[in-house]
Parts: C-alpha cells; structure tokens; sequence
C-alpha cells in the first residue's frame, strides 16, 4: 500500500512506499501551501556576503587537525620530488625523507592542504564578485541552485515504521519551517532543514545531529531563545543517526524524501516571494548562470575537501535565508 503523507491539508508530496510495496511511488513535484505576504527577516541578525564568508571561512585552515610524532630521518638530501599546484602552474620541492612511501603520504597531504586553500579562495572570490555585481540576482541564484540540490529521483521505500515516521517529521518540519517564516519572519527552521537536507547527505553516518549543531552554531549564539522548530530538526537528526544505526542506508533514504518535500515547499510561488522579495529587476540568465556556478563551485568543494564543503553550503543557505 502507498502512503502519501499531506498532513491533512491536501499538499501534494512524494508518496512513502513500505518495502514490500510493489506499486510505482515516482517522486512528484506539487503546490505548497499558501503563505501570507510577510518580509523576511532572521533572528540571527544580519550581515553582508562578505562578512559571512571571512566569519565561516576563518577558520578553515588555522585549526590543528591533531599531532603526529615526526619520524627518525636520514640525513636529509634534496630530492628531486615535485608536485604540481592545483592551478597546474609551477611546482613545489620537498625534501626527502629517504622513505619513498613517507614522500608519497607528504606529498599527497601537501597536495590536499593547498587544494583546500586555493579552492577556498576561489570561492571566496566567486561569491563575493556573484554579490557585488547583483545582490538580487545572487540571491535568486543561490534559492534556485538549493531548490535542484534538494530534489532526489525516485521512489521512498522504508523497511520500518520509524523509518516512515521520520520521512513524516521531516516533510511536517519543512511546513512548520515555512509557517515560522509565514508569521513572524523567521528564518532559522528553513536554514537548518536546507543544510539537513542538502548537506546530511554528505555526513558520515552517525553524525548528523553533530553536523546540525555545527550548522546552528554558525547563526545562533547561546544566549538566544530556544526555538521549537529548531529543537525539533535537532531531534530529528539524531532519530535519523539512531535509525541509520539500526538499518545502515535508510539515512540517506530518509534525508532524500525530506529534501523532495523541501523543493515542494520552494517551489511555492508565495514562498518564492516571502524569500525573494520584489523580483523585477532580476535577469533570468544572469540568476541562471549564478545558479550552475554555486552548484558547480559546491561539488568541487565536496571532492576537495568536506569541512570546505559544509562551509561554503553553510554560506550559501545564509545568503539565502539570513538576509
């Protein structure tokens, strides 16, 4: 039997198949529901592009990842031993260390650690220039390149009924999310289940209530108010954590339900406008093109480096849902 969850106000989602369910559930895209015209604000305050990125970024490259004890060396020689920077221009020497697998290792995370970096510039540049030519048309960018990342192909079979229930949770907390933003212009639940649902696909297993602290931390302080719709998408994650323990891979079916039902609520023309605003000056390609080079500019975070990944889709969803 399908299962098509619409909370009782007949909002169209993808449907929910038990595993033995032998009916096609393809994943659909409908109407949300409608949303009073409220401007947007965050209760975390504002700050420009730029500043949201120097404050993510800070700390990229300054935290000690732990210590290693250096191996005993021969005398040391110059070595011949060159690689290439990420750009491909020029070459760095390294001195050997008389163990060819030890260079090797050296290399390889010499490799890595300018990759980071100059990829993380990169980006700071590119969002920076995105914003400067036209905060309208990054902005608009950055909502439509969110909408195609949270849409998954397929159908969402569960194996159990906590499973089910958390598929359940997560589509409920994306129209509590968008209520909270509805009534009183805030923001925080709809940052936080962009990053669950686009970002938790990309956390070890496990880990997803700690990745959604980070996530929070980055906008909140602990002074602030506590926020049910917030409390409530922490809870969730860790459900998620404890029911992808118990049947490793229903995580990731989890998270890409929750995501398609994310895009539904985008999607929605009143949600579109709460969060864009007055869209006449916009140009479409100029949105477009932003949009291919957030998504593009996100994988080759994620193949570089992940905490690089998660910083940069932090700042993207900021930019979108902190102004």
């Amino acid at each position: 039997m399908s299962i098509r969850p619409t909370n009782g106000s007949g909002n169209g989602y993808s449907s929910i198949n038990p595993s033995n369910d032998n009916q096609d559930g393809l994943v659909q895209s409908t109407s949300g529901p409608n949303y009073e015209g409220h401007t947007v604000s965050s209760r975390g305050g504002f700050q420009g592009i730029c500043a949201r990125i120097a404050n993510l970024f800070r700390n990229c490259f300054s935290r000690n990842r732990g210590t290693t004890t250096t191996p005993s060396r021969p005398v040391i020689t110059q070595a011949n031993i060159h690689h290439p920077t990420i750009s491909g221009q020029g070459a760095q020497p390294i001195v050997s260390t008389g163990d060819k697998k030890l260079d090797s290792a050296i290399i390889q995370a010499d490799l890595r650690a300018q990759n980071k970096q100059t990829l993380a510039t990169h980006i700071q540049s590119k969002l920076g220039s995105m914003e400067g030519q036209s905060p309208q048309d990054y902005k608009a960018g950055a909502y439509s390149a969110l909408r195609l990342m949270l849409f998954t192909p397929g159908e969402t079979t569960v194996s159990s009924e906590r499973e089910r229930q958390a598929c359940v949770t997560g589509r409920d907390l994306w129209e509590q999310a968008a209520g909270d933003l509805a009534t009183n212009g805030n923001t925080d639940g709809l940052m936080l289940m962009a990053n669950l649902s686009v970002g938790g696909k990309h956390v070890p297993a496990g880990h997803l209530r700690e990745y959604m602290d980070t996530v929070k931390g980055t906008f909140t302080d602990e002074n602030k108010a506590t926020d049910p719709t917030v409390d409530a998408i922490l809870d969730l994650a860790a459900k998620i954590d404890a029911t992808e323990f118990s049947s490793p891979g229903s995580g990731q079916v989890i998270l890409n339900y929750i995501g398609n039902c994310g895009q539904v609520v985008l999607e929605n023309e009143e949600m579109n406008q709460l969060i864009l605003g007055d869209q006449n000056g916009q140009d479409p390609q100029h949105v477009q093109d932003n949009s291919k080079e957030l998504q593009k500019l996100l994988e080759n975070a994620r193949k570089t480096d992940p905490e690089l990944y998660f910083q940069t889709l932090t700042v993207i969803t900021s930019s979108v849902f902190l102004d």
